[in-house]
């Protein structure tokens, strides 16, 4: 995941699952940083797994809607789940 030409990159702390961006003279610190992993950016996961269940959203949709749909997804399968 890491490319040395890159200008930022994500980063999840390993302890608080908090997920960030790192950037310009500290991107090179947060490689270095073992309590941070590298990752994908948030919105590109949300994407990912909307897609992975072939849900349709617009191309411009907000973060906060992404979320909200692949969370009623994930409700709507928990539901369907026998106990």
């Amino acid at each position: 995941m890491s490319d040395e030409k890159q200008d930022s990159a994500w980063f999840r702390h390993r302890d608080s699952g908090q997920v960030f961006e790192a950037s310009g003279r500290f991107l090179p610190d947060a490689r270095k940083n073992r309590e941070l992993e590298e990752t994908i950016n948030p919105e590109t996961a949300v994407k990912m797994e909307l897609d992975k269940r072939e849900i349709k959203y617009q191309p411009n949709t907000g973060y906060k809607k992404l979320q909200a749909l692949l969370t009623e997804a994930l409700e709507a399968e928990a539901a369907q789940k026998p106990d």
